[in-house]
């Protein structure tokens, strides 16, 4: 009777509309909460899952988003999926059993245009254990053939992201933020243009520095998969702000202590064709690239803890590097004009015992 009368409440919490033809649209609840599929155009997919029979969770409101998970897509051939659930065991991610006392999950995908992708999963519960802070992941994506894919999935005692965003705007725009844990941190991807982040019209490529790849490190949670955003830790903020096209950006951000974290690591570009990329594998770094112009390069490779690299390129055709090996450095590469190329690379040797 328990599991019966969970699945009619959540059926009197699910909201479906789909105008035009060739729409399909799926809700499957149990528990409490809310999810609503609302869809215009011709060939639209939408489906929400939220929860697990026997272990539910349960969406409560946050300033500037709809309880529950919310899809609305407005064109042709829109795809949009969130999932939020609380399952040991998971065959596509290694979750932790939760229960549903302070779960406070938040999603939204926002689709207009043409052949859109926007793919959302939540497995941990609050990024804080009071109810009002809620896990939040939102995607909004206007324009034509854009791809935006988020997964949070819990550590550091079953907490998930605070924060992850995606907006895209334009044409043929690529995002994929990962999070494994990430109390308190902030992951946030904005894309005016069009072809940015497109690996197979403009592939990422930092080789002109001739140092250590950033997303070369030794990752040891990330996988074999790569994206836009990458943190595991927690109080970090991975932010990148794009206004142009064929640009490519990416971050990596990894701590080596078990709940540690509070790493740092932000990108503007404005201009086309600039390839930034950051990695920093320690706790308590900070990057920083800021590039003006058209076809630079910026890349800042740290390994190890309360490091600072800053990046600033105003002009075309530049190409910044720096690398940093153990604790406390602080490296700035400024560049005014073009064709200039500055590399800074600290390996200080560690204290004597």
């Amino acid at each position: 009777m328990r599991n019966i009368g969970l699945f009619l409440l959540a059926m009197l919490l699910t909201g479906s509309i789909a105008l035009a033809q060739n729409n399909n649209a799926v809700v499957e609840q149990y528990g409490t909460n809310l999810g609503i599929v609302t869809q215009t155009g011709d060939d639209n997919d939408g489906f929400i899952y939220q929860g697990e029979n026997g272990d539910p969770v349960t969406n409560t409101y946050m300033t500037g988003y709809n309880v529950g998970s919310w899809i609305e897509q407005t064109g042709n051939r829109n795809y949009g999926k969130t999932e939020v659930f609380h399952a040991p065991g998971s065959s596509e991610y290694n979750t932790l059993s939760q229960s549903s006392s302070g779960n406070a999950n938040a999603t939204k995908i926002l689709q207009i245009g043409d052949e859109n992708v926007g793919r959302q999963i939540i497995t941990g519960h609050s990024s804080y254990k009071a109810a009002t802070q809620p896990v939040a992941i939102l995607i909004d994506q206007y324009g034509n053939s854009n791809e935006g894919w988020q997964s949070t999935v819990p550590t550091f005692g079953t907490f998930s992201i605070q924060d992850m965003k995606i907006d895209q705007d334009g044409a043929d725009n690529f995002a994929k933020q990962v999070s494994v844990g990430g109390r308190g941190s902030v992951m946030k991807v904005k894309q005016d243009g069009n072809n940015n982040n497109n690996s197979t019209v403009n592939p990422m490529n930092v080789s002109c520095t001739g140092q250590v790849n950033p997303l070369a490190l030794s990752w040891t949670h990330k996988g074999s998969q790569d994206y836009s955003q990458y943190q595991y830790g927690e109080y970090s903020d991975a932010m990148a702000t794009v206004v142009g096209n064929n640009n490519n950006t990416a971050q990596y951000q990894e701590t080596t202590t078990w709940g540690g974290g509070y790493n740092d690591a932000y990108i503007d570009i404005a201009g086309d064709g600039n390839d930034a990329v950051q990695g920093q594998l320690g706790h308590h770094n900070l990057a920083d690239i800021d590039i003006t112009g058209n076809d630079n390069v910026a890349a800042n490779s740290q390994f190890g803890n309360s490091n600072i690299g800053d990046i600033d390129i105003m002009g075309s055709n530049n190409c910044a590097g720096i690398e940093q090996v153990n604790d406390l450095n602080t490296g700035v590469v400024y560049q005014n004009g073009n064709n200039n190329k500055g590399l800074i690379t600290q390996h200080p040797a560690p204290p004597a015992p």
